[in-house]
């Protein structure tokens, strides 16, 4: 039987308010950038800032995921959400110590095969993800076990056994494992949602730009990338603050 992805709930929809945003490795300098999409620490604290000067309120991503899929207890005008995607050491070496000094929270998407895994950068280990969200001020999401360049690409068999793979990998380690999934380099199509929602999963965050409670279900929310489309993001943020 095929599963349908939950609604975003009509009160969410009336008044839409939150914006997710997402980074992916935060570095000391310029001279330590691999890709284009690192971000510089200093780069990171003056969007912190200029995200703070904007009205930002940072939420938990649960928060935000109760009140779209429930249409209850709205979280406040300028509500962002903070992602880091691909789990690589810098973010929390440089970005999660900036977000501390703001005090705000953020969610971590992490592949499992490379948990503890140095590829061309470090990634976190099982102990450190474990410290972190133990830490309350960090959420963790599913981002399947290899992330593959294209889940599109995938036969059915290969993108169930890997959404299984990765599922055990969290469930072995966490006493509730991430019931989210980012999917990678934003890549997905209706038959890796049906996938998604017949691994377990119930939310899915996407690259799609736009704000959250305009997604078109729980399944494709929006996230807006820090690297492409900053300006609008800050804007969309300031939108809302005003509302």
């Amino acid at each position: 039987m095929t599963l349908d992805p939950l609604p975003i709930r009509s009160a969410a929809r009336k008044s839409p308010r939150v914006n997710i945003l997402v980074w992916h490795d935060i570095i000391q300098s310029e001279r330590d950038r691999l890709v284009w999409f690192d971000t510089t620490a200093k780069q990171f604290r003056q969007q912190c800032t200029q995200l703070k000067r904007a009205g930002a309120q940072v939420i938990p991503l649960r928060t935000a995921i109760q009140w779209m899929s429930t249409g209850k207890n709205p979280p406040p005008p300028g509500a962002t959400v903070l992602c880091f995607d691909d789990n690589t050491a810098g973010i929390s070496k440089f970005g999660i110590r900036i977000l501390r000094e703001f005090g705000w929270c953020c969610v971590l998407s992490a592949h499992t095969d490379y948990v503890g895994v140095r590829t061309s950068k470090p990634h976190h280990s099982w102990k450190e993800l474990t410290d972190l969200a133990s830490s309350g001020a960090v959420e963790l999401v599913n981002q399947t076990a290899s992330h593959p360049p294209d889940l599109r690409k995938l036969t059915k068999t290969q993108r169930l056994n890997d959404f299984a793979k990765a599922r055990k990998a969290y469930a072995n380690r966490f006493a509730i494992p991430p019931s989210g999934i980012t999917y990678p380099s934003g890549k997905f199509d209706a038959s890796v949602i049906d996938d998604a929602l017949d691994a377990g999963f119930t939310y899915g965050l996407t690259e799609d730009h736009g704000v959250a409670e305009l997604s078109r279900d729980m399944m494709q929310l929006h996230r807006w990338s820090t690297h492409a489309r900053w300006d609008e993001a800050l804007a969309a943020v300031k939108r809302s603050a005003r509302a």
